[in-house]
């Protein structure tokens, strides 16, 4: 599995060298890997950028693997790079550490013992004075005197071993300390990712920690998106339009028929339609955004009874799912044919289709739509 690890890094050297170059005057994105739960994101504009990945403190005695994916929009993500934080690295500042740590704790007991054997020296040190302050001594002090000359210089070895622990102590801690900050650690073993990204881009990082291969599910996944300038939704919905339509219609006069205007009793049209909204990154125009509502620009097309509607306008979206448009929609209205006029005199009825004619204008309009791939809470 060793080997195989091994022939697979040596395969990936070569587009990593060849991307740390890429790195030269492009934004470093620093990355920071750690353990726990989440995967982490960010929004960022497009660009050319170079990801330094560094492994956590808490992380460096672990084997980290992680390899980068390049997604282009909706298309599949393509693997692009691998790292791999070595072992051996983890192991020495381990090691320096565990070191560092033992070295601090003979030192601690070394000048405990000094300490202790001090006191021991100055309390005897007292009593051998105050005996030989005296003329005569008794048989008991005598004895006494002579055990506390044994004792002292006892006690006097016990502080001269004891000195020197500690300077042995302190010395294996300094030199501790130094493998400890000199130890190689992890980051230099996953190089900088160099990657050119735009709109609707992603960069995606994908981590495996103490993992022997690539082959299971990421322990985190961190993804860098390119903002984009704005979006696209479809929404299905109604259009609400003033009836402006002017339908002439012959009637009986006195000398024949006439041509009069026929009384337009449709006060409101409706037509069902598909409106597409374009609404722009929050990021970039947070004016955009009222509470609850996001506004956005529609365009579309809908259908009467009889005939196409085109329509575009603005539109303001409560939470993903309702929306309310106004705008401008062109339509067929009824108007009198060019070689009638109002009021003219005919001979015969004529009817209502050679009258009229059908002819595209402008007229506003009124519209709610309805996006049902998202939840409205």
């Amino acid at each position: 599995m060793r080997r195989s690890l091994f022939a697979f890094f040596l395969i990936v050297a070569a587009p990593l060298a060849a991307g740390a170059d890429l790195c030269d005057g492009t934004t470093r994105v620093p990355v920071q890997i750690t353990s726990g739960s989440g995967d982490p994101s960010d929004l960022i504009p497009p660009g050319s950028y170079c990801f330094d990945a560094a492994v956590a403190d808490n992380l460096v005695s672990k084997n980290v693997v992680i390899q980068w994916f390049h997604q282009r929009g909706d298309q599949a993500p393509l693997p692009s790079a691998t790292g791999q934080a070595t072992t051996d690295a983890g192991a020495k500042k381990a090691k320096a550490s565990v070191a560092l740590e033992a070295a601090t704790k003979r030192k601690d007991d070394a000048a405990h013992r000094r300490d202790a054997a001090k006191q021991v020296v100055e309390t005897l040190a007292r009593r051998t004075k105050l005996l030989r302050q005296k003329k005569m001594l008794s048989s008991s002090e005598v004895d006494e005197a002579f055990d506390a000359k044994e004792r002292l210089s006892e006690a006097k070895k016990l502080q001269n071993d004891a000195e020197q622990d500690l300077a042995r102590a302190q010395e294996d801690a300094d030199q501790a300390l130094l493998d400890l900050r000199s130890a190689p650690t992890a980051e230099a073993a996953i190089p900088p990712h160099a990657v050119t990204l735009d709109s609707g881009d992603k960069a995606i990082m994908k981590v495996w920690i103490d993992a022997k291969d690539t082959q299971g599910n990421p322990t985190r996944t961190y993804t860098f998106e390119v903002e984009t300038g704005g979006k696209w939704q479809l929404g299905y919905g109604f259009l609400f339009m003033p009836g402006h339509d002017k339908e002439y219609v012959s009637r009986a006069a006195d000398s024949g028929f006439v041509i009069a205007r026929k009384s337009n009793r449709n006060a409101l049209t409706f037509a069902p339609g598909l409106i597409w909204s374009w609404y722009p990154n929050p990021s970039r125009t947070s004016s955009c955004v009222f509470g609850g509502f996001r506004c956005g620009f529609a365009a579309g097309i809908a259908a009467d009874s009889s005939s196409p509607i085109l329509f575009a306008g603005v539109q303001g979206t409560y939470h993903q799912n309702i929306s309310f448009n106004l705008g401008v929609a062109v339509h067929q209205e009824k108007r009198l044919a060019g070689e009638y006029h109002e009021g003219q005199s005919l001979t015969e009825s004529i009817d209502s289709d050679t009258l009229n004619k059908s002819v595209y204008r402008p007229n506003l309009y009124f519209g709610v739509s309805f996006r049902f791939d998202k939840s409205p809470f």
